[in-house]
């Protein structure tokens, strides 16, 4: 049976690591490097590494510190913000990152999708979703913050038919409030999703990261300001679950 995993989510812009609330407020919050060494002592599953800028539109992947990066990381690692082309995938997985994360290319071109999977395999695939909710209705929110152009349930289903390897969902009514994750998005996506789920936006607690990990596709609980606004560690929150969860220890 698959591990469940804790992943820290860690957001990049101007090279600085920063933090986020609602998508917006940037708030630095340290050096990436020095993250990157502190949380290969602390367990931690897996890192998910977001360019902020690029995710933005402004320019691409920084790859000379992403080799940096890879440098320092002893973990599984994936990285996000603006990838646009296979050749973007190819020079990433080159240096040493196992996954990529693309949402606003894959909204764009949803044909991308089934190229990159065919090129380089559902396993270093994951499609990013950010969703909004507006009007009591769960949106896809794209790189302008302001187009809800598709619909939920038929972007997943559209996705999962081109086999994507996972789903990286983030809430963004919830990114950074530390309020608890948002159940309620949570519990519209689970009967949609037959692949794994990675879930992120709001995390506060051990309970938050239990809770969700309970359920089947849920595959990792991705958090980040608990892990710098807190004295919880991925390595804290495992050793608090494992005897329920199947996580990684």
């Amino acid at each position: 049976m698959l591990k469940k995993r804790i992943i820290p989510v860690l957001l990049i812009s101007r090279n600085l690591l920063i933090k986020t609330k609602n998508f917006t407020s940037d708030r630095t919050v340290g050096n990436i490097i020095q993250s990157i060494k502190v949380f290969n002592k602390r367990e931690s599953d897996e890192l998910t590494i977001i360019d902020v800028d690029a995710s933005r539109g402004i320019g691409s992947i920084e790859t000379s510190l992403m080799k940096e990066i890879v440098a320092e990381c002893n973990m599984p690692i994936s990285a996000g913000g603006g990838i646009k082309t296979n050749t973007e995938i190819e020079n990433l997985l080159k240096i040493g990152f196992d996954k990529v994360v693309i949402n606003n290319a894959f909204l764009a071109r949803p044909d991308f999708i089934e190229d990159s999977v065919k090129k380089f395999g559902s396993q270093s695939i994951t499609i990013g979703i950010d969703v909004i909710k507006k009007d009591n209705e769960f949106k896809i929110m794209d790189q302008n913050k302001s187009k809800y152009t598709k619909n939920l349930s038929t972007w997943i289903a559209f996705a999962q038919s081109k086999d994507i390897g996972e789903f990286f969902f983030t809430s963004v009514n919830y990114e950074g409030m530390m309020g608890g994750y948002d159940y309620d998005l949570l519990n519209f996506i689970h009967p949609l999703i037959k692949k794994p789920i990675l879930f992120n936006g709001g995390c506060k607690s051990i309970a938050d990261c239990e809770k969700i990990l309970s359920l089947q596709k849920v595959m990792g609980a991705c958090a980040s300001s608990i892990f710098f606004f807190t004295k919880l560690t991925p390595a804290s929150i495992k050793a608090k679950i494992k005897k329920k969860i199947n996580v990684r220890v």
